[in-house]
């Protein structure tokens, strides 16, 4: 048979703020400062800056620049690379983080042996959380990378800033935000 696609597994494939506010809520949850600021920046930065997972778990400290409150994102799958502007909450946590570090890492994600966090490690710190926060649907991180995406649509920018955002090299891969999002169709009988 196979695995289940995506689509018969839940409704859609991006969460609500709601939802990202739960998780980011829920990792406080976790008694260990270190894994708890550890997995609130995942989220956060996944979801900010629309990382796939082995864009997040290859970020290095030397891409952050916290004087000046923008990150390097290095894209991969052929996408298109670029800067970042970075917001206050995410410059505290990355501080937060990297002084809660047990070992000196050029690594950002790292294991509490400092080891630089694999696929599998992020996949398991986010299903811990999303325990704790009893999301409704089944949750993948690809998910924050479709919510930054939909986020981002939703606040009216426009689909070429999305794409250079996200890094596709084709608007195709863009326009299926906008095919969600619901505002477009808001004034289509108010005349």
């Amino acid at each position: 048979m196979g695995r289940p696609t995506n689509a018969s597994r839940r409704d859609r494939e991006y969460l609500l703020e709601s939802e990202i506010t739960r998780l980011l809520t829920a990792t406080k949850a976790n008694k260990d400062t270190f894994l708890a600021t550890r997995n609130y920046l995942i989220i956060l930065l996944s979801y900010r800056h629309g990382l796939r997972i082995s864009e997040l778990i290859g970020l290095k400290w030397d891409q952050v620049e916290l004087e000046e409150a923008r990150i390097h994102i290095k894209r991969l799958k052929g996408s298109n690379s670029g800067v970042h502007p970075m917001a206050a909450d995410e410059c505290r946590y990355c501080l937060k983080l990297r002084s809660r570090q047990p070992t000196k890492s050029p690594w950002i994600f790292t294991s509490r042996t400092g080891l630089v966090l694999t696929r599998d490690g992020v996949t398991k710190a986010l299903a811990a959380v999303c325990a704790i926060a009893k999301l409704e649907i089944p949750f993948h991180h690809h998910m924050l990378r479709h919510s930054c995406g939909y986020a981002l649509t939703a606040q009216g920018n426009d689909t070429r800033l999305i794409q250079e955002y996200l890094g596709h090299r084709s608007i195709e891969h863009t326009v299926r935000y906008t095919a969600l999002d619901p505002a477009r169709f808001k004034t289509l009988w108010e005349k």
